[in-house]
């Protein structure tokens, strides 16, 4: 007989209901993966990691705060927890926050440049395995922007 491995136990936090129940039924779709919480808001997030979660999947409509000081939050009591952040255009440079020696489990995804069901589930399994995952789309966007000749003549007129 063969153990089988233990699931992934996934708290998904987002304020828009269909979206919530949308992200559960995917992570609940997939092979050693559940959604075990469900919560709309900062508040209810950070009383369910009382129970046994591996990954805060934190959607970008968390009406009492969410994103990455969220992640911080949920992070500091319990420091394995993997964080998924998914981030909305207003909300990038946030990820300046997330500070280097705590970036190991947490990924990062932009919920309008490339956000598919499989990017997600990659993001959920590798952060629950300690390693981190930047959207190559948020990525790729910050280089440009800061190549733009916009952002340059914006820092010359101050």
């Amino acid at each position: 007989m063969t153990d089988r491995p233990r699931s992934v136990r996934v708290l998904v936090v987002e304020g828009q209901p269909l979206l919530r129940d949308l992200l559960a039924r995917l992570i609940d779709q997939q092979s050693g993966m559940r959604a075990v919480a469900l919560c709309d808001s900062a508040r209810a997030a950070i009383e369910a990691t009382e129970r046994a979660i591996d990954v805060a999947l934190i959607g970008p409509h968390v009406p009492d705060g969410g994103g990455v000081p969220l992640g911080e939050a949920l992070r500091a009591r319990s420091s394995r927890l993997g964080i998924v952040v998914l981030a909305a255009p207003e909300t990038r440079d946030l990820l300046r926050r997330v500070p280097a020696q705590d970036a190991a489990g947490w990924a990062v995804l932009s919920k309008n440049l490339s956000l598919t069901s499989p990017a997600l589930v990659y993001a959920l399994t590798s952060v629950a395995a300690g390693r981190r995952v930047l959207d190559p789309a948020i990525r790729a966007e910050s280089v440009e922007w800061r190549e733009s000749p916009l952002c340059r003549a914006r820092d010359r007129d101050g």
